[in-house]
């Protein structure tokens, strides 16, 4: 395989024996993993397409959750190429065992949050 001047690459075959909807993937590009979602339309065999930014964008994690201000407890991530998960909380009593210190594009990241309505982050989605 090889990619083009961005690190994009498209690859197509045939996926048996899905449901038709959004399926998550794991891509690993050198010591890199991602996580991304591709969407696979019509029947249970069908062919589905995805793209793959090998060049994500890394994010400042306490300036990105800044808006969400003291309603954040905590935020986690899973890595599901080396099996291990990351943490953030905010709270100065956890900060010698934070291992969580970026948001990296193309990534999933669980936050738990008090009071107030659902938000997402743009930049790190």
């Amino acid at each position: 395989m090889t990619t083009d001047v961005d690190g994009k690459f498209t690859l197509s075959g045939t996926v048996p024996k899905l449901e038709s909807g959004a399926h998550p993937i794991l891509v690993q590009v050198g010591d890199s993993t991602y996580t991304l979602t591709f969407t696979l339309q019509g029947g249970s065999s069908t062919t589905g397409t995805t793209e793959l930014n090998t060049n994500p964008t890394i994010y400042q994690l306490t300036q990105e959750l800044s808006p969400l201000g003291a309603n954040l407890m905590r935020v986690f991530h899973f890595d599901n190429g080396n099996k291990e998960w990351t943490f953030y909380d905010p709270n100065p009593e956890f900060a010698p065992f934070i291992t969580l210190t970026e948001l990296i594009t193309g990534n999933a990241y669980w936050q738990k949050r008090e009071g107030g309505k659902p938000r997402s982050l743009a930049t790190a989605t």
